[in-house]
């Protein structure tokens, strides 16, 4: 391939445009082909370079593009061991793989990979710092949270604890108090453990601390007076409400329509009469003229002859008939009396039932009340039905019914004091554990917070902990990569001793794996080392650097280049 190479062509850092530049103007195979290209500073030797480089695959960002041409201009492309094959050394190749050290008196000299592995030592090493530094921190954050006395301390807030359930006005108090009662040799409050505190936040009561106050002193009253029999209340709760009257009757009532009689001319007066409403007026008028006193008429104020009399009756008895009379005495037979009910007996029970029971009896009550107007109504005009009309009596009936049988549970519940000692004894156990439940709450909130934050910051030391770990393992594996290196020393000191015809001119000395330059045996101070040496130190590495190259170095041993 390299026969062909005729020319390259790149485009970047000081050549603006694509520049040509022709390195091989005679392509015959006989003829050895050497280029040299020379210029001052600046002029672009190590442009060139570099744009063998990138078409050598490396990253040269300030190239854009690089190819090598044939005479034909045409590209050629290099394969994976070509451009393997292809060496250069440069000013970048020098500062990549030789790198000058200055340790106290002597020149320290790092040569190939060691360089950057000392780069990379120094970069772990402040890294490794940082990481420590950082856990170190960590560490002080996390013992203030052991600290029972900080308030950082989750340790702190379950002393609160401990001590808020503790004494006699407390939840270990009460507890003895309680059981006082039923064992009058319980003398000591009960005990408080650190785990106490759970059974309690597990409780979460329903009711305010002012009601449970309130609930626990009566409840512990009537522990006092499991015994006393005598406020026991003997009378059952009656639920047998019986009415005189149903509302399917008296709906059916209301809802009959009478035929109407034929009528005459007066007589359809008469009835016009009570359609409007005064069927009373119509008994009155019978009643007076039935009368045989009655000679004047009582509403007009005229004489009245016997006749007139009997017709009229007779007329006021046709629009008045026997089925309007009968239709009267049951709407009058179906009128409800009004629900009494004796509450006394039961005044010592839940305030809220009972005063449930007189309400449900109230509306009972006002259920019937508006049937008897309803009733009443229909008495004034028998002939008119009522119709669509909702009495809810028996729904109103019913909702007392249960209510009284409410009222009668709670009466049971309530003689149960006297003989269920031990239901009222747990359930003063119970009530003790939501009071103590208000007087824990707010220091086991920020216990539970304390614990969450510690755990946050534990999980951050932890990991602080593995990042310091991994960066010291990263650390460490570099100062055993850079001890592992072995470079070719010798190759090296005779390549020195061939360029500058002495064995002590420039020699490098390697003592535990630090590669230290003298000069007729002696250390070289790094401000005696000039460029140039350290150019001839780099060319010399650049050969064994070739040599690590198996087609280059078998090359090598061919031609003895050294």
């Amino acid at each position: 391939m390299y026969e062909h190479v005729a020319s390259i062509r790149f485009k970047g850092a000081g050549f603006r445009d694509l520049t040509t530049l022709m390195l091989f103007p005679c392509t015959n195979k006989a003829t050895s082909r050497v280029c040299l290209l020379y210029g001052k500073n600046g002029s672009g030797k190590t442009t060139i370079s570099r744009a063998i480089r990138k078409l050598c695959g490396s990253e040269m960002p300030e190239i854009e593009e690089a190819s090598l041409l044939d005479m034909d201009g045409k590209p050629i492309t290099l394969t994976g061991s070509e451009s393997n094959s292809i060496f250069i050394f440069d000013e970048d190749y020098t500062h990549d793989h030789v790198r000058i050290k200055d340790d106290g008196l002597k020149t320290i000299v790092m040569l190939g990979d060691q360089g950057d592995l000392e780069d990379k030592i120094k970069e772990a090493s402040v890294f490794l710092a940082k990481a420590l530094e950082k856990k170190e921190d960590q560490e002080q954050v996390c013992k203030k949270y052991d600290d029972v006395s900080s308030k950082f301390s989750p340790k702190y807030y379950l002393l609160k604890m401990k001590t808020a359930l503790q004494g006699d006005e407390n939840w270990a108090g009460r507890e003895r108090i309680i059981d006082i009662i039923t064992d009058p040799s319980r003398r000591q409050n009960a005990a408080v453990r650190d785990d106490t505190y759970k059974q309690i936040i597990l409780k979460r009561p329903s009711s305010s601390v002012e009601e449970l106050r309130t609930i626990f002193k009566i409840k512990l009253s009537m522990l006092q007076n499991a015994a006393d029999e005598a406020r026991r209340i003997q009378n059952n709760v009656s639920t047998s409400i019986a009415l005189s009257s149903s509302e399917a009757k008296i709906t059916s009532l209301l809802e009959a329509k009478l035929e109407h009689p034929r009528l005459s001319e007066r007589e359809k007066y008469l009835l016009v009469l009570v359609e409007s409403g005064k069927i009373e007026q119509l008994e009155n008028m019978k009643t007076e003229f039935v009368n045989p006193s009655t000679l004047v008429c009582p509403f007009c104020i005229q004489p009245i002859s016997a006749q007139y009399k009997a017709d009229l009756i007779t007329s006021i008895q046709k629009v008045l008939s026997k089925e309007a009379e009968v239709h009267q005495r049951e709407l009058r037979s179906a009128k409800i009396d009004l629900v009494e009910y004796d509450f006394t007996p039961f005044s010592e029970l839940d305030s809220n039932l009972l005063q449930n029971c007189m309400d449900c009896l109230s509306a009972l009550n006002d259920a019937i009340t508006y049937c008897n107007n309803m009733i009443t109504q229909k008495l004034l005009n028998v002939y008119f039905p009522i119709i669509g009309v909702t009495l809810a009596i028996d729904e109103k009936k019913v909702a007392f019914i249960e209510a009284l049988c409410d009222l009668e549970e709670n009466r049971k519940e309530f003689n149960k004091q006297f003989v269920g000692i031990k239901k009222i004894r747990d359930d003063l156990h119970e009530l003790n554990i939501h009071l103590a439940y208000y007087e824990i709450i707010d220091l086991n909130i920020d216990f539970e917070k304390q614990t969450q934050e510690i755990g946050i910051e534990k999980e951050k030391l932890f990991e602080l902990s593995q990042d310091e770990l991994t960066k010291r393992q990263a650390y460490n594996e570099l100062l055993v990569r850079k001890n592992s290196i072995r470079i070719a020393v010798d190759i090296i000191n005779q390549s020195l001793q061939y360029v500058f015809f002495s064995t002590e001119r420039l020699h490098i000395d390697v003592k535990d794996n630090v590669y230290s330059l003298t000069s007729n045996g002696n250390p070289v101070k790094p401000k005696n080392v000039s460029a140039g040496e350290r150019n001839i130190i780099s060319l010399c590495y650049f050969f064994v650097d070739m040599m690590n190259n198996l087609d280059c170095r078998e090359a090598y041993q061919q031609e003895r280049l050294l």
